[in-house]
């Protein structure tokens, strides 16, 4: 991202946390040293915030402009739960706040902007990496009830849980803040000031299992063994026919020429 672009992104973020009552810094890049990019401060309490923007793979829209502009149909098939290129950035957002607050004074959070051609999509995507999101369907029930199941797959939360407190997911229009359920800091990050700011907009996976919204997979299977997940998570919500159903968004594209 250009510089210019970087540091607009870093004062609006700013500029929207004094708005809400914080003091905040925007934290200087040291030579040879990895820095998060702001350090926000309200009621006694300090987080350090880094920013990361998730942009579409610019040599696949490359490729597809030129396909449009030849005439062709463009489709395309997407998963809608965690990728490998969301953990990456993860990763090296968490590999940014490590340096941050060694003594464990303060929350660690990630500030991950959507900002591709389907910003909505790259949402949920983002999200089924923070968590391991699947989505179980059961077959016996009438209508067929379809949920969540957090930490079905490996996740960015459970892998990073020694740093990461919690992750904001935003577009232009609207944002969650999602709380890490598996850090060590939970009952404090759950009663700090940045998650009584969001108050609609937190997403926090023991609150909604009380709620029957979800299902938690807060189990010591290995996520590769989905057999194991599954007949655990059958057990504990007693439903003897819940299945893993993998869903896929599909769309084409196509320039139309007057």
């Amino acid at each position: 991202m250009p510089k210019e672009a970087d540091i607009r992104i870093k004062q609006a973020i700013a500029a929207l946390l004094k708005g809400r009552g914080f003091k905040v810094d925007i934290i200087r890049p040291r030579p040879g040293r990895s820095t998060a990019d702001l350090m926000a401060q309200k009621g006694g309490q300090t987080f350090v915030v880094e920013i990361k923007d998730k942009f579409d793979d610019p040599a696949m829209t490359e490729r597809e402009a030129v396909l449009l502009e030849q005439g062709h149909i463009v489709s395309r098939s997407e998963s809608m739960g965690s990728r490998n290129n969301m953990s990456g950035v993860i990763q090296n957002g968490v590999n940014q706040l490590i340096e941050h607050c060694d003594d464990g004074d303060c929350f660690r959070v990630l500030w991950l902007n959507a900002r591709g051609r389907d910003s909505e999509l790259q949402v949920r995507q983002l999200r089924a990496t923070l968590y391991g999101i699947a989505q179980l369907v059961d077959f016996g029930s009438k209508p067929q009830d379809s949920r969540e199941c957090y930490y079905f797959h490996e996740s960015s939360f459970f892998t990073h849980r020694a740093v990461l407190d919690g992750a904001i997911v935003a577009t232009d229009q609207h944002g969650s803040l999602c709380i890490n359920s598996y850090s060590p800091r939970l009952r404090t990050f759950r009663e700090s000031a940045l998650v009584s700011t969001f108050e609609e907009g937190v997403c926090d996976p023991e609150n909604l299992e009380r709620a029957s919204r979800i299902y938690v997979a807060d189990c010591d299977h290995e996520r590769q063994d989905g057999k194991a997940l599954l007949d655990y998570i059958r057990r504990k919500y007693g439903r003897e026919r819940l299945y893993n159903l993998g869903i896929e968004q599909h769309s084409a594209e196509m320039h139309v020429r007057p």
